[in-house]
Parts: structure tokens; C-alpha cells; sequence
């Protein structure tokens, strides 16, 4: 399955890198955010009242009430404020995902002669601060895990969904890791009528600050390349059936065979 990196041009006008470029990601997963007016101090006591933009080398780019920019020596600015800047400054990422999959036997009373147990699929999620800047936020990581439907055409299930804080302390190298596990299996009918059950899809993990803008989306579904999917699989909670439009299906029903 080949991997994806989705580099997303933002609503808010940030690019994120990746193999695949395509538009603003959608207003559920990222959605501008209101910049914070506040004080800021220069170590000599002078004050600006001035919303924040961005951080540009060793210079903190600002604009006043009134729509003027200007530009803030990074060295010369309050203790305070520069806190401030560690967890307002998005970092830039990378992340790196490895599978590890082990055979997890049934209770032998719900089994029969062709149930082979449950495939266990251990995601770890390393992720690395790559800029220089500290970072002192909470990131928020959401993790999805898909299953794919065998003997049916276009359809996976929601197998497990979890949310992870990260945060990326210097002390630790800028690196976080979590892991999370999906289980899937494969059976045989009763009636022998059909192979049923699920093998692992694939994965999406989306990480957002503390406003809810999107920094960073990492999947291995080639599928999964617009930003209105991903937002829509987003939505979707534990056990949801979709199709690779992430849209909505049915439970899928045996298939009956003819006597």
C-alpha cells in the first residue's frame, strides 16, 4: 500500500510538507482562527499593543488594531512574551509510523475449524519536532485506524479511534511517540456460504494546536487524498462503515446462497 503524505494548503494559509499537494482543508478540521490582541513588553519597559503573525527568523512580525505591521527584535522582547510565543508558534513536524502485526487467538468455545483467531495491528507513532524554535504547547493528535471489508467491494470500518496528547519538550529531543491497536479477523460462515470479516486498511492521524488548526496529516491511504475526506473521516465514530469516497455505508449483510 503506498504511503501518503498530504501537504494541505490550510485555510489559514500554511502549507504542510508532503508527496501530494491539494486545497484548503475544510472548515470542521481547520477554520481560521481569531488572532489574540494583546501587550507586548520590550525588555526596556515600551509597549505595543499588536496581534501576532508570525515568527520570521529572529524577528516577531505583529500588526496594530489600526493594520499596520511591524516588525519585533525576538531578543529584545519580555520573558513573557516570548512564553508566549513557544506555544503560539506551530512547529514543524515529522512523523514516522511503524507497524507491527502478532496472531491473537479466540476463546476455542466461539471458534471453529476455519475461524483463524484475530490479527492484532500495533501502530506506533513517533513524531519530531524539526525546527529550532521550542515549543512549549500541547498538540492534539487524533488517530484513526481502518479495516477493510473482504469479499465486498469498496467498503472499511472504523476499527479503532483514539485521541493522543503531544506535546515536543526539548529536554526529549522534540519527540513524542504513542502507540494505538486495531484487531481484525477472517471467517467462514457457518453455512459456508462466504469468507467474511476484515483485514487492516490503513491509518489517518491528524494533529491540531490548541485552537483546532490542523499542523499536520499523515496517512497510508492513496485513497484518502482530498481535505473534505479527511474531514469527513474525522467525523466518523468507532465501528462506522464507509466507502473510499468516506461516505456512510451499511452494515454489510451475509450473502445468501442459492439450495
Amino acid at each position: 500500500m503506498m504511503k501518503t503524505k498530504l501537504i494541505n494548503r490550510l485555510s489559514a494559509g500554511r502549507c504542510l510538507r508532503s508527496v501530494f499537494l491539494f486545497a484548503a482543508l475544510g472548515a470542521a478540521g481547520c477554520s481560521a482562527v481569531a488572532a489574540e490582541l494583546r501587550v507586548w513588553t520590550s525588555q526596556n519597559g515600551k509597549q505595543l499593543e499588536a496581534t501576532f503573525e508570525r515568527l520570521s527568523f529572529d524577528s516577531v512580525k505583529v500588526r496594530t488594531p489600526a493594520g499596520v505591521p511591524i516588525s519585533l527584535e525576538l531578543n529584545r522582547l519580555s520573558d513573557m512574551d516570548v512564553k508566549y510565543l513557544r506555544t503560539v508558534v506551530e512547529p514543524e513536524i515529522a512523523v514516522k509510523v511503524k507497524k507491527k502485526k502478532k496472531s491473537v487467538p479466540r476463546n476455542s468455545a466461539f471458534m471453529h475449524e476455519d475461524d483463524n483467531g484475530y490479527e492484532a495491528v500495533t501502530l506506533t507513532v513517533d513524531i519530531r519536532k524539526t525546527s529550532k524554535f521550542p515549543y512549549d504547547g500541547t498538540l492534539r493528535a487524533e488517530a484513526v485506524m481502518l479495516g477493510e471489508e473482504v469479499n465486498y467491494s469498496d467498503l472499511y470500518r472504523v476499527v479503532a479511534k483514539n485521541v493522543f496528547p503531544v506535546t515536543l519538550p526539548e529536554d526529549n529531543g522534540g519527540q513524542c511517540e504513542f502507540s494505538f491497536e486495531g484487531r481484525f479477523r477472517t471467517y467462514v460462515e457457518y453455512t459456508g456460504a462466504e469468507t467474511r470479516g476484515i483485514e487492516y486498511g490503513g491509518y489517518l492521524i491528524v494533529l491540531s494546536d490548541a485552537r483546532g488548526k490542523v499542523v499536520h496529516v499523515e496517512t497510508d491511504l492513496a485513497w484518502l487524498n482530498t481535505p473534505e475526506k479527511v474531514d469527513r473521516l474525522r467525523t466518523f465514530r468507532y465501528f462506522t462503515f464507509l466507502n473510499q469516497e468516506c461516505k456512510k455505508r451499511s452494515v454489510p449483510q451475509p450473502k445468501r446462497v442459492a439450495q
